[in-house]
């Protein structure tokens, strides 16, 4: 056996093709999950596997929820998606932030999707058809007026998907003050 077999077979590439493995498999336990699902018409999500879903805005950054999304991933394994929804047209500053944000995100291996429609039900559908069980969101910057015009999301987000963890990120970094 020559000295390139040998050294292929170490500990390290034996671990990674294992990992390889056992993602194909996952993979396909996944698909034959999800059409038994669609064919017994269950809605739920079944965590088989863990997907996080960044929730992101084209009137802000979201590059510190991608971030913190990507690293929730890298901890449980899972996939991760980041998720626009335009609700009409956008201006070229917030078509540079979704530039921006989606660069990153497809920088660091997440699918990205523009999906259109009002933008509760949009993420709600498209959370339980991709059978996401994280959802990660900016907090809310809405005024008075608008709170009493029309429900926030984040309300009709929680009511809807009572199965899927959501997890609400400060959208300004913590400032450090000295005393």
């Amino acid at each position: 056996v020559g000295s390139e077999v040998v050294s292929f077979f170490r500990e390290g590439n034996l671990n990674a093709l294992r990992e390889i493995a056992m993602r194909e498999a996952a993979s396909h336990v996944d698909e034959d999950l999800a059409e038994y699902r669609k064919e017994k018409r269950i809605e739920k999500p079944w965590a088989a596997q863990d997907r996080v879903m960044i929730c992101i805005s084209s009137t802000r950054s979201a590059l510190r929820l991608i971030r913190r999304g990507w690293r929730m991933g890298q901890r449980m394994h899972g996939e991760v998606l980041a998720v626009h929804v335009e609700e009409g047209p956008i201006g070229d500053k917030e078509r540079k932030i979704l530039q921006d944000d989606f660069k990153l995100a497809e920088r660091l291996g997440i699918q990205t999707f523009t999906l259109k429609g009002e933008l509760a039900p949009v993420l709600i559908e498209f959370a339980k058809e991709r059978n996401v069980t994280q959802l990660i969101l900016g907090h809310p910057q809405r005024n008075r007026f608008q709170e009493i015009l029309r429900p926030a999301v984040l309300t009709e987000l929680v009511k809807a998907l009572r199965t899927v963890d959501i997890l609400i990120v400060a959208t300004d970094s913590p400032t450090v003050t000295e005393n």
